[in-house]
């Protein structure tokens, strides 16, 4: 079993964080066709518009999170086929996946969107400038355990910093969501839509709750407090984005 240095993969993981990630994989895989065929097929309320989704991308955003991520754990998968073949390469194998919090950068500031969007919530673009600079500290965080150990409070300070605009971003993000459910949800009984809201609303848990559940990992791994070991980091990561990504989609 080996071990991952710095904010990339350069050695075997054991074989139940490998499992994870092709199990992420094939979820987000699995997700991403279904919501392109769910785009590709829907007409519309009149049942008589093609390409409907096409004309309103916005709604695919959800489609573009899975296919991002789906491509960072092929990264992963790739590199964990050729560690187990070749454990002497090192850091010269890497995938796209490898690089920790990238993908992040990418997908959480569209999952933000996205769901401010289906509110029809306000400050979409500005919160979601926020979550990118919030990953961004999170990436510096990383960088920072790579080097001299004497840098490692940087790491903590760089935590720190984008945990405090995290707790103000997710409860900025939260204020509104609960505003903006509370009068879909008065709009949906008077037009009978209860069945959209319900799905609304198992959206807006696993961003609510799920979500929180990424720093914590953060904090435990050999990055932070050191209470779980590189493998079982990379099987939280798994559980957190097939939920948070695969069931949000």
């Amino acid at each position: 079993v080996g071990t991952m240095h710095g904010w990339y993969l350069d050695t075997q993981l054991s074989d139940v964080a490998i499992a994870a990630h092709w199990t992420c994989f094939l979820a987000l895989l699995f997700t991403t066709f279904y919501l392109a065929y769910e785009s590709w097929t829907n007409r519309g309320p009149s049942k008589r518009s093609h390409f409907y989704a096409g004309y309103q991308e916005e709604q695919n955003l959800a489609l573009f999170v899975n296919f991002f991520a789906m491509v960072s754990y092929y990264g992963k998968v790739v590199s964990d086929t050729l560690g187990h073949n070749f454990t002497n390469v090192g850091p010269f194998i890497l995938g796209f996946g490898n690089y920790r919090y990238a993908d992040y950068m990418l997908t959480c500031p569209l999952l933000v969107y996205d769901l401010l969007y289906q509110l029809r919530a306000p400050y979409r673009v500005s919160l979601s400038a926020v979550i990118f600079a919030i990953l961004l500290s999170g990436v510096i965080a990383e960088i920072y355990t790579m080097g001299d150990p004497r840098l490692r409070d940087g790491a903590y300070a760089w935590y720190a910093f984008g945990m405090f605009w995290f707790v103000a971003a997710y409860v900025a993000v939260m204020t509104i969501v609960a505003k903006q459910y509370a009068r879909l949800a008065e709009l949906a009984k008077d037009t009978g839509a209860l069945h959209s809201l319900s799905t609304l609303k198992f959206a807006v848990f696993t961003f609510s709750m799920l979500w929180v559940l990424f720093p914590l990992v953060w904090a435990i791994c050999p990055r932070g407090l050191n209470w779980i070991d590189d493998s079982a980091t990379e099987v939280a990561h798994c559980l957190c984005d097939i939920i948070a990504k695969s069931c949000y989609g």
